[in-house]
């Protein structure tokens, strides 16, 4: 075996070594049951849907560009001027909903074009609440 590669096996070795590893993907919960009584009746209700928004509430508008959005330092939605969140389409969107703890739900909602929304919803005793909404981008 040639001298220069028992030099280079510990060289390689270490190099191997120092690679960052992939990070697992964060550990999902269950989603509580209580939240799909909660997420029908908040697409059904306009009265119980505004009851259960925290106004002003952080987020990102809709179709705002990279560079606008960089700009912005925050954006709340406003009571006033609120639109009712419906139910979408699930022919023309996918949802995805993910619970990294107990009381939180982020969804993700994307059309077939690559736009996409998030919301993240809030347990607070025995009620749910809407606490950001990023608008469709």
């Amino acid at each position: 075996m040639p001298k220069y590669i028992l030099y280079l096996l510990p060289v390689i070795i270490l190099v191997l070594s120092c690679r960052p590893k992939a990070q697992p993907d964060p550990e999902l919960v269950e989603i509580d049951p209580s939240f799909a009584k909660f997420y029908l009746k908040f697409h059904e209700d306009s009265l119980f849907q505004v009851e259960h928004i925290d106004f002003p509430l952080p987020g990102i508008p809709h179709l705002i560009d990279s560079l606008e959005l960089a700009m912005t330092k925050s954006f709340f939605w406003e009571k006033e001027g609120w639109k009712m969140h419906r139910m979408m389409d699930e022919e023309l969107f996918t949802r995805h909903l993910y619970s990294l703890t107990q009381g939180l739900i982020i969804e993700k909602i994307r059309d077939h074009q690559g736009f996409a929304l998030e919301r993240r919803f809030l347990k607070r005793g025995e009620e749910w609440y809407l606490i950001y909404y990023g608008g469709m981008n």
